[in-house]
């Protein structure tokens, strides 16, 4: 069996997000994870077992080593979680919806779902307390407040600011407010007609 070089793995696993556009979220790698854990353990338990032969300078080295790639390991799982969690984040504000996207839904772990509904409770809560919707497209004012959609993808019941409630059934066309119906037009269920 061929031993792999310290941190192969970990490199291998950032090298595949980095490749994955940053608008997209990669599967997550569970399998390249467990073994980088595995690997932290298979280390750490190497220091410990030669901790006492640290005065031999090869040994030291050795240890020395070790104990780097231990910390690398650690900095590369970290950057992982910390750039799928930026995605995530990048994914709720752009959506402005607190649903995952049907393309990437089987992408993310458990953890991460949990995150992403923590994380959108938290943005709608703050949002509903200042009174302004921060996700609203503010870069160019829109020209009507309400627009002409049709459904293209079965949405069901769907209640408006106002409390009304519209039946969004396929192939039917509605004159909603724009920015209610904004996020639903990015994820797919709503075209814009005109």
């Amino acid at each position: 069996m061929q031993q792999n070089c310290p941190c192969e793995t970990a490199i291998a696993l950032l090298k595949d997000i980095k490749r994955t556009p940053t608008s997209d979220l990669p599967q997550y790698d569970s399998e390249k994870i467990r073994l980088i854990f595995d690997e932290i353990i298979g280390l750490f338990d190497e220091v410990e077992q030669s901790k006492d032969e640290r005065a031999n300078p090869y040994k030291a080295c050795g240890l020395l080593l070790n104990h780097q790639a231990i910390l690398r390991n650690k900095r590369a799982l970290l950057i992982y979680m910390n750039e799928r969690i930026n995605r995530l984040q990048r994914i709720r504000w752009e959506t402005r919806s607190g649903v995952i996207p049907e393309q990437i839904r089987s992408n993310v772990s458990l953890v991460e779902e949990n995150f992403f509904k923590c994380y959108d409770q938290n943005l709608s809560e703050y949002m509903s307390r200042i009174g302004l919707d921060l996700t609203a497209d503010l870069e160019q004012p829109p020209k009507n407040l309400f627009v002409e959609v049709r459904v293209i993808k079965e949405y069901g019941e769907f209640v408006t600011e106002s409390g009304n409630v519209v039946l969004l059934r396929l192939n039917t066309r509605h004159f909603l407010p724009r920015v209610e119906v904004e996020p639903l037009i990015k994820q797919g269920y709503l075209q814009h007609i005109g």
